[in-house]
């Protein structure tokens, strides 16, 4: 995802990303979260990786979409 704005909201941006890292790894066996970064071309790249069981084929197509969610209601 490639995100340009104000500081605060790339902040947000990747605790949302942590965030939903620690979610997806809850009843995992292991529970492995990896963050890491780099600079390239000029601009910093963010990555966070967890062990957690992925997206679903059904919801990928619809990521970006508005209220898109793999999360229950609630």
């Amino acid at each position: 995802v490639y995100a340009q704005g104000k500081e605060g909201y790339c902040v947000e941006i990747v605790l949302n990303l942590v965030k939903d890292a620690i979610e997806a790894t809850r009843n995992s066996s292991s529970r492995n979260i990896l963050i890491s970064s780099a600079i390239q071309s000029g601009m910093i790249e963010i990555k966070v990786k967890d062990s957690g069981p992925g997206i679903s084929d059904f919801i990928l197509p619809h990521l970006f979409a508005p209220y898109a969610s793999t999360k229950g209601t609630g």
